[in-house]
């Protein structure tokens, strides 16, 4: 019974990018907060993403890494200051290299006790 409120809060943080993407104009968040930034956009979807990687992981630091990172990737691809075929390269070398230091720290953690 404890993953029912998960369950319904990631539902409902995955409902309100949805409802961002389909209801909400583009100009009108576009230069909120830094001009042309997207920023409110972005930050819901570092959060939603956030979230999601921390219940499936069960860590809070590796998900933080992994979304800040896609994130990151997103907006630079966005304002033209990297290649997306670059930002697909970086993921994938610092999610293997996540995976790897996260799966050696458990294997460490597991024959010390």
């Amino acid at each position: 019974m404890k993953w029912i409120p998960k369950v319904l809060s990631l539902l409902v943080l995955w409902g309100a990018v949805i409802c961002v993407v389909v209801f909400i104009e583009p100009e009108l968040i576009k230069d909120m907060v830094i001009p042309g930034s997207y920023l409110p956009f972005f930050i819901l979807l570092l959060i939603t993403i956030w979230y999601t990687l921390a219940l499936v992981t069960k860590t809070i630091s590796l998900s933080l890494l992994l979304s800040i990172t896609l994130i990151g990737s997103l907006v630079l691809t966005m304002l033209k200051l990297m290649h997306l075929g670059l930002a697909i390269v970086i993921l994938l070398t610092l999610v293997i290299e996540s995976w790897y230091i996260y799966s050696r720290h458990e294997k460490i953690n597991s024959t010390d006790e």
